[in-house]
């Protein structure tokens, strides 16, 4: 790409809030419709010990998690071949519903013990909801 090109995209935002508030969780929850949830986390570690601060937070993590999460996908992030954000790690957790996931968000495990060591391992991350979609039925109507 040119840098005449570059210069005439939108520039992409990444915020460096890693976690939502449980005032957030709790508007959303009325908003989200029923059904599965796929939470979709890109995760962008500190330099100074933010993988092993991350792999605190998933031994809390997992200690509260609903025993109906699905991890559909784990693995690294090798290269934003668009936008060229980096990232270090993708997770995919599904939960059966948000309300499930809304629950484990608030639990005062994960706000107290969780959500510290989260702050702690991440430079920046995504953290977004997707529901199960019909690829045909989302663009081609008939």
């Amino acid at each position: 790409m040119t840098e005449a090109v570059a210069a005439t995209m939108p520039q992409q935002v990444i915020s460096t809030k890693v976690s939502p508030t449980v005032e957030e969780i709790e508007a959303l929850r009325k908003t989200v419709p029923p059904g599965p949830v796929v939470m979709i986390n890109l995760l962008k570690f500190r330099p100074d010990g933010g993988r092993e601060a991350y792999g605190r937070y998933l031994q809390v993590a997992t200690s509260i998690a609903p025993p109906q999460v699905s991890l559909r996908y784990v693995g690294s992030a090798e290269a934003d071949v668009a936008a060229g954000a980096e990232w270090d790690f993708v997770i995919l957790g599904e939960y059966p519903s948000f309300g499930a996931f809304a629950d484990f968000m608030v639990h005062p495990v994960y706000q107290n013990e969780a959500v510290p060591l989260r702050s702690l391992a991440l430079e920046r991350a995504l953290f977004m909801i997707s529901q199960p979609a019909d690829l045909m039925e989302s663009f081609f109507k008939p």
